[in-house]
């Protein structure tokens, strides 16, 4: 039986002045007059930034997601650790070609200007990562071991 996913979408209102609410051509942030007062406008992305900032406090890092392009240095990192702490053990090296192997069948693909990073971001947390490892079962030395094609046919 799998774990419920949850779901979380946030609205905020917040009564806005009447202004333009982009920056001006000198990328200075536009004020308004509202109240009878000259006021600061605080942009939409900066609210949306203080919302997920305040999400992150209230929530364990480890069941936490990020969106990210760096998923497979996150992966290798993973693997590099030592058994005992969740990893494989790996070698940099081992654990780079290991991560480019257990991402390709997600269609996961390298950016053609980073060789590293895939060519998008993802939204990728410490559960899914587990799932990438967990399968391996102290097998990982073994998986190496493999020539690539073999190893990419896995």
């Amino acid at each position: 039986m799998t774990e419920p996913t949850l779901f979380v979408e946030v609205h905020i209102l917040q009564s806005l002045p009447p202004s333009n609410i982009n920056r001006d051509d000198s990328g200075t942030p536009k004020q308004a007059l509202y109240g009878g007062v000259r006021r600061a406008r605080v942009s939409s992305q900066a609210w949306k930034r203080a919302a997920r900032m305040e999400f992150a406090t209230s929530e364990p890092a480890e069941t936490r997601a990020t969106r990210t392009k760096r998923i497979a240095a996150l992966l290798a990192e993973r693997l590099s650790l030592t058994t005992d702490k969740g990893g494989a053990g790996l070698d940099d090296a081992g654990a780079n070609r290991l991560a480019a192997a257990l991402l390709a069948p997600l269609g996961i693909k390298k950016s053609a200007k980073q060789e590293e990073q895939p060519a998008y971001l993802l939204f990728f947390g410490k559960r899914q990562l587990d799932n990438l490892v967990e399968p391996l079962d102290g097998r990982a030395g073994k998986l190496l071991a493999l020539p690539d094609e073999d190893l990419a046919d896995l």
